[in-house]
C-alpha cells in the first residue's frame, strides 16, 4: 500500500515564481538547492496565509494592484502576491519576497551594520592613515 504524505504546496494558495525563491534566498541568506529553498518559502507562505484566513487581517495593495502579506516571525517576510489568474492554474503568484522592512540592510557577515550615525563618529585614532 502506498502511504500519502502531505507537501508544503498542498496547503499554500499561491504558486511561487523562480525570482520569489531567489529573493527569499538573498534575504534568509539560505545556501541550499533550489528545491530546498522553494519547499521553505512554501511551508513560510502557507504559514502566512493562516495568519491572514478566519482573521480580521487585511493584505495590503500596492500601487500595481498585488498584494502584500506579512509573515510571521521571527521573519516577518513581506510575501506580494499577484492575485489574478494565470495559465498556470486558478491560484495566484507570489511574485517577490520583501523584507521586513525597507531600511533592511543585507547581513555582511559578522559585524553589525552601523546604525544611525555610527559611520560619522570616527577618530583620528580610528584613521589607519599610511602608517606615518
Amino acid at each position: 500500500m502506498e502511504r500519502w504524505t502531505r507537501t508544503p504546496d498542498m496547503f499554500c494558495p499561491w504558486y511561487i515564481t523562480r525570482h520569489a525563491v531567489d529573493r527569499w534566498c538573498e534575504i534568509t541568506g539560505a545556501r541550499a538547492g533550489f528545491e530546498l529553498a522553494r519547499e521553505a518559502l512554501l511551508t513560510y507562505a502557507a504559514r502566512t496565509w493562516l495568519r491572514y484566513k478566519d482573521t480580521d487581517r487585511r493584505a495590503g495593495v500596492t500601487r500595481t494592484g498585488a498584494y502584500f502579506y506579512r509573515g510571521p516571525g521571527p521573519l516577518r517576510l513581506r510575501l506580494v502576491v499577484n492575485p489574478h489568474r494565470r495559465e498556470e492554474g486558478p491560484k495566484g503568484q507570489v511574485i517577490d519576497v520583501l523584507p521586513p522592512h525597507d531600511g533592511w540592510i543585507p547581513p555582511t557577515g559578522t559585524e553589525n551594520p552601523p546604525r544611525g550615525n555610527d559611520h560619522e563618529k570616527s577618530t583620528p585614532d580610528d584613521d589607519p592613515g599610511d602608517g606615518a
